[in-house]
């Protein structure tokens, strides 16, 4: 093995590693390759993490999860859980995604549409169209309905934020945002990964899930 490919190994399984600690090894089955990458911190928000599928152009899907090798090491378990979301509501997913998750349909999994049909209702087609330099404006007429800014990007930040807070179990004032929460305490499947994750987390020695930044 050249030495250039041996460190690139090495990366990745320390990625993988680092991964284990936070999201429970079982529950990483069909996640295929774990890339860490770059970020570029210079520009102010950044991404942080990402999954997507190795390939976009054929089904079944092998996933890959990335997380920024510079990120900070407090914020990962975030990070990871946040990303984990987006895994558990796409996995299910048959939609050929030729032009990338951003433009994913509510139909692309059963999970992910049920969460929209049932949390988001009549602005979730008001989220999936709107452009990119309105996405402020539109958070701030519904703020209510989203557990972070971020969350409002597009519906499937929107899963993966609320997944996130679920899984530290947080609480919020609005409607809204109790109906989130009890979309997946009401589903025994996500509260059984939350418990595992929470469980995995407190024998690895991390007491306390950072907030997000975003």
């Amino acid at each position: 093995m050249l030495n250039s490919d041996k460190s690139k190994y090495n990366n990745h399984k320390d990625l993988l590693e680092k991964t284990k600690k936070i999201i429970p090894f079982d529950l990483l089955k069909g996640i295929k390759y774990f890339m860490p990458f770059e970020a570029d911190k210079t520009q102010g928000s950044y991404a942080a993490g990402f999954m997507q599928p190795i390939n976009f152009d054929s089904t079944p899907y092998e996933w890959c999860i990335g997380v920024a090798s510079n990120a900070d090491e407090k914020d990962l378990s975030y990070i990871l859980i946040h990303e984990y979301g987006h895994y558990i509501s796409l996995k299910d997913t048959t939609i050929k995604l030729t032009d990338g998750l951003s433009n994913i349909k509510a139909e692309g999994g059963e999970l992910l549409q049920s969460f929209i049909e049932k949390c988001l209702g009549h602005i979730a087609d008001e989220l999936e169209n709107i452009e990119d330099n309105n996405h402020y404006l539109f958070y701030a007429r519904h703020k209510d309905d989203f557990v972070t800014k971020y969350a409002a990007s597009n519906l499937l930040e929107d899963f993966a934020e609320s997944f996130a807070k679920f899984v530290q179990s947080s609480t919020f004032e609005s409607e809204s945002l109790k109906r989130k929460m009890e979309f997946f305490n009401s589903n025994p499947d996500l509260v059984a990964i939350k418990n595992q994750i929470i469980t995995n987390l407190k024998n690895n020695g991390i007491e306390k899930i950072a907030d997000s930044t975003q």
